[in-house]
């Protein structure tokens, strides 16, 4: 099952942050992405904020399950965002 993530960041090192954040799906999901969008700068929308650094992330989980303790991925997106 393919699974997709929208990340962004407008605070501090943002593309840091972003790469942070890929490390850490990798190892709660107990695989690499399968592909990352082009890392865009975007400006803040709705509230005054500094510009957004944004980037789209594909997973490619097995269906029913993770391994080596990692969370274990469902078709249920609810239950994959917990």
């Amino acid at each position: 099952m393919e699974v997709y993530f929208s990340i962004g960041s407008n605070l501090g090192d943002r593309r840091l942050n972003i790469l942070q954040a890929l490390g850490m799906l990798d190892e709660a999901l107990g695989t690499p992405y399968k592909r990352l969008s082009a890392i865009e700068e975007s400006e803040s929308w709705g509230f005054d904020g500094p510009a957004f650094l944004d980037c789209a992330v594909c997973y490619e989980l097995p269906e029913g399950g993770g391994s080596n303790g990692t969370m274990v991925p469902s078709p249920d997106p609810i239950a994959l965002l917990a």
